[in-house]
């Protein structure tokens, strides 16, 4: 096997290398595998494709995350102050195709969307992805209520990461992913 593909915490540094032609450009100047040849940009992505989809119902498509037919995301802090990444997220997903469920404990309403109060009322039995924009202190209160509702994956933003909420996920059995979920879905935050 030629290359070594590691989790650093986010799986956009596989991908970004694969999009960006790391891959292609250090082949062409002839670097070659102590342990075999290289695999092709193609054979990379089939792996990453069948990896990503034996974990959760999204489909990996030239190096962002894209919904399968509606899929389902809470964002945890969502706001209505349009600066704060609660509302970039909200819009950013949107806009993707996904359907959005913000979660506040006092709004009723963000960008337009019905607000819920926490997870337990969200009209959902299943959600794809809970995303936090929440402080560790507080992410570390609703991450129980997390592990009550069957959830693909938790995405802890930068700013609401912390090793004990991470930890805290863990062994709750939730499957813990530590990066920016709005890159994840091919956004870019400064957009909104």
């Amino acid at each position: 096997m030629g290359w070594t593909l590691r989790r650093t915490g986010s799986r956009r540094d596989v991908r970004s290398s694969i999009d960006s032609g790391q891959f292609r450009s250090r082949r062409a100047r002839g670097v070659k595998s102590a342990n075999g040849p290289l695999l092709a940009d193609q054979d990379l992505r089939n792996i990453i494709q069948q990896n990503r989809r034996s974990c959760c119902p999204q489909v990996f498509h030239g190096g962002f995350t894209v919904p399968d037919s509606r899929s389902t995301v809470a964002i945890l802090g969502a706001s209505d102050d349009r600066s704060k990444y609660g509302n970039k997220a909200v819009r950013a997903y949107r806009d993707q195709g996904w359907e959005v469920f913000p979660i506040h404990p006092t709004l009723t309403e963000v960008e337009g969307m019905p607000a819920f109060p926490d997870l337990d009322a969200v009209p959902v039995d299943r959600l794809d992805r809970v995303s936090f924009y929440v402080p560790p202190r507080i992410g570390l209160k609703l991450i129980d209520a997390v592990a009550r509702k069957p959830v693909g994956e938790v995405w802890l933003n930068p700013g609401s990461e912390s090793p004990e909420l991470a930890a805290r996920a863990e062994a709750l059995g939730l499957n813990v992913i530590q990066a920016c979920s709005i890159l994840d879905i091919g956004q870019q935050p400064g957009r909104y």
